[in-house]
């Protein structure tokens, strides 16, 4: 029974995701195309990590924020693991960053 939820609210979600988009699905290597609703809404993109775990990221992009939920496939269940509001962090304009750095090379490029 709860296999056959599963299913159902998975083909909800993507029959959902595809309608929104406006157009079919396009593939990108392994992975689906992120889809977003119309009006630029929201932003959704899935991932099946195994046979067991499924992610499903939302993005808002007039509030700036992430959610993550994942999906166990066996039971249905679905979980908020993580969200984040994006304001600051698409501020800065660098971390975690390799040599170069951008500011590094954005003054190279300065240079010319």
């Amino acid at each position: 029974m709860q296999r056959y939820l599963l299913a159902g609210v998975t083909v909800l979600l993507i029959g959902a995701s595809w309608c929104w988009s406006g157009n079919g699905v396009e593939v990108f290597g392994q992975r689906p195309a992120p889809t977003a609703q119309a009006g630029g809404e929201l932003i959704t993109h899935t991932v099946v990590v195994n046979d067991k775990i499924q992610l499903l990221t939302v993005i808002d992009p007039r509030a700036r924020a992430v959610a993550v939920y994942q999906i166990d496939t066996a039971s249905g269940a679905i979980a908020l693991r993580s969200a984040r509001n994006m304001v600051w962090d698409l501020q800065l304009t660098e971390f975690n960053s390799a040599n170069p750095l951008p500011r590094e090379i954005r003054t190279l490029l300065e240079q010319k």
